[in-house]
């Protein structure tokens, strides 16, 4: 259960030097192919083990009985969603490839910064030393930079600056991640820091009311991205940051609670519970299935760095805003992680103060009963070891597939997204610092 590297290797021995090249085509063939052992062991198997090793920073393991079924329905969640870039990850690029290909990212991920005034500086760092595993960065289209509406979704063509095109060239391992041309050779006019409808306090990025931060700096932190064996991406920050200090805003799709739910009884909890957030007090939830931004290469902890406020955005949905809980520093190697799981606390308490099963065998016996759950891997001295329990009123059924036990989900399991939130509360941030509102 704790082999990240072990299972990238077994991963890498079964795949072609050029796999990446069909991926798409292999992922139209789920249904068809879902009972075909050479096809499970060939494709299915590696491509879920380089996706799978990339969630919450590969702090986390979803231990499920059904493990082929839970493996299709999480790469239908890839395919469906337009994650194909997480199953490129399987070879190393020559450094020439990588220096190239990296310039033309930096240079368009500047752009982006530019054109948005809360982006996070996000400093990548590749590996200096070949490996058998690389992770290419993520698609420049899918990283927001600031949370949008579902009316921007459905009409995304008038919001050209929100939804760029795609590259029609591959980069890294084929994946395709950079911004069409001619969307960085438009008139600089048109870009949404000039597109601002003002009010007397507020102003209008196309399509979503929000206030100008622009003489406010909310935000001045810089972070680093690099990657790990087995454990993908993972964000920490590039200086020393004292307690309760503003980092980030936390951004994807505004969707009624209805919207993670769905996810989780059709992709399982590996795709829902990476992917959506609670916004607390207004019955919506952040979407980041398909677009999102450099947060979700935060890293689970029992015993986390950061915590998450709302924050007045300038509509009825606030900002979910990711602050320092504690000084981050060498002491903790500047790691910038959360704790995602909080939410399940509760029940998992309850679930095992019924039995008489010690904290440290909790993982075991829920393996041995066929039960499915979320076993940490942060290593902490706080940590809780399970973080979830299957909520399949049909979970004890070892035979069962994993699509019908997210079939089954019990109805007193209101799931409007990971509850990270503090409170209610919304705060207001001028220059770095939380005011109470």
């Amino acid at each position: 259960m704790y082999c990240n590297e072990k299972l990238a290797e077994f991963a890498l021995s079964k795949v072609e030097a050029d796999y990446f090249s069909n991926v798409e085509e292999q992922l139209q063939k789920l249904d068809e192919n879902c009972t075909n052992s050479s096809f499970i062991i060939n494709v299915v198997d590696p491509l879920s083990i380089a996706a799978e090793t990339t969630l919450f920073g590969g702090t986390v393991k979803f231990v499920n009985s059904d493990t082929v079924g839970s493996k299709i329905v999480y790469l239908k969640h890839i395919r469906d969603n337009r994650q194909h870039f997480l199953l490129s990850s399987l070879r190393f690029p020559s450094s020439e490839t990588i220096d190239i290909d990296h310039n033309i990212y930096k240079s368009q991920l500047d752009y982006r910064m530019q054109m948005f005034e809360e982006y996070p500086f996000v400093n990548i760092f590749y590996p200096e030393e070949d490996r058998g595993i690389f992770y290419s960065p993520p698609p420049l289209t899918s990283i927001m930079c600031q949370p949008i509406s579902e009316e921007m979704i459905n009409n995304w063509f008038d919001y050209p600056y929100f939804f760029p095109e795609n590259s029609r060239d591959t980069s890294f391992n084929g994946a395709v991640i950079l911004l069409h041309s001619d969307f960085i050779e438009d008139n600089i006019n048109k870009q949404p820091i000039y597109l601002k409808q003002y009010t007397e306090t507020t102003h209008l990025f196309m399509g979503m009311k929000r206030h100008a931060f622009t003489y406010n700096n909310r935000f001045g932190k810089s972070f680093d991205l690099y990657q790990e064996d087995g454990l993908g991406w993972r964000l920490s920050a590039s200086e020393d940051i004292e307690a309760n200090v503003p980092l980030m805003v936390m951004c994807g799709v505004i969707r009624p609670f209805t919207a993670a739910l769905s996810c989780l009884k059709t992709y399982g909890e590996q795709a829902a519970f990476s992917s959506f957030i609670e916004i607390p007090g207004t019955g919506r939830c952040l979407d980041r299935s398909e677009f999102y931004d450099f947060s979700k290469y935060i890293q689970h902890s029992c015993n986390p760095t950061c915590g998450v406020r709302l924050a007045e955005s300038g509509n009825e949905f606030p900002d979910l805003v990711i602050y320092s809980l504690v000084p981050i520093n060498d002491e903790n190697s500047r790691e910038i992680s959360i704790d995602y799981f909080k939410g399940f606390k509760d029940y998992i308490d309850k679930y095992f103060s019924k039995t008489n099963v010690v904290k440290g065998e909790r993982k075991f016996s829920l393996y041995n009963d066929g039960i499915d759950f979320v076993l940490c891997q942060c290593g902490g001295g706080e940590c809780r070891e399970v973080l979830y329990i299957d909520r399949s009123t049909e979970r004890k059924i070892f035979s069962l597939e994993k699509q019908k036990k997210l079939s089954h989900i019990h109805p007193s399991f209101k799931f409007g997204g990971m509850e990270l939130a503090e409170s209610n509360k919304v705060w207001k941030i001028e220059f770095m610092k939380f005011i109470d509102n």
